[in-house]
Formats: C-alpha cells, sequence, structure tokens
C-alpha cells in the first residue's frame, strides 16, 4: 500500500495498509446489504472463521518482521513466518472480495 511517511512516498504492507482496506470492503458489503432491506453485519470475526468457503487467499510465504525505526532494540528482529492455513503472520490470509460479498452478502445467513 502507498503511504506517506515522514514526508517521503513508501510502499507499506501489514496490519497498517490491510485494516482500512478490509474496513471499506465491509462497508461496501454492508451498503449491499442495506439496499436490499438487510441489516449491517456486527462483528464477523465468528463468521469469518466458521466459513465453509474460501473467503480468503492462503499467504504461504514470508514472513513479519520488525526492525529498530519501530521500536526494536535489534536492528532486526524476527516475527512470524507465513505457513498453510491460519498463522501469526497472515492470519487467514488476503481478503477475496467476491467471496466476501457472496459470503456476507445480501441472504446469507450469516
Amino acid at each position: 500500500f502507498p503511504e506517506l511517511y515522514k514526508g517521503s512516498y513508501t510502499v507499506t504492507g501489514g496490519t497498517s495498509g490491510a485494516c482500512p482496506q478490509v474496513a471499506a470492503m465491509l462497508a461496501l458489503i454492508n451498503i449491499i446489504r442495506y439496499q436490499s432491506g438487510e441489516g449491517p453485519l456486527g462483528p464477523v470475526n465468528q463468521k469469518l472463521y466458521a466459513s465453509k468457503t474460501p473467503v480468503t487467499l492462503d499467504i504461504t510465504h514470508g514472513e513479519t518482521y520488525a526492525t529498530s525505526e519501530y521500536g526494536c532494540y535489534d536492528t532486526w528482529m524476527p516475527g512470524f513466518k507465513a505457513t498453510s492455513g491460519w498463522d501469526a503472520a497472515t492470519g487467514l490470509g488476503r481478503p477475496n472480495f467476491p467471496a466476501l460479498r457472496e459470503y456476507l452478502g445480501p441472504q446469507s445467513n450469516n
């Protein structure tokens, strides 16, 4: 995700970039639900973890890390590795908006 950091544009990832994107997807799904006469989603965590259909794309390579720039004492500090399925590095994976819209949209039983 592009971001402005200390006066320069850079590219970032992680929760700082992903959270606003996921919030926007859920807001769009709420709009679709509202337009078809249904109520808002409410809390979605339990719904996402209970999904029998994939609503995310699994990320299986990569890892998290931190640097001294972000408050760690070492210049590089290892974090968590991405693996198949849920992991601490990527959670459920990258949201798949069409699948989320289908699963959480109007007349879903969720």
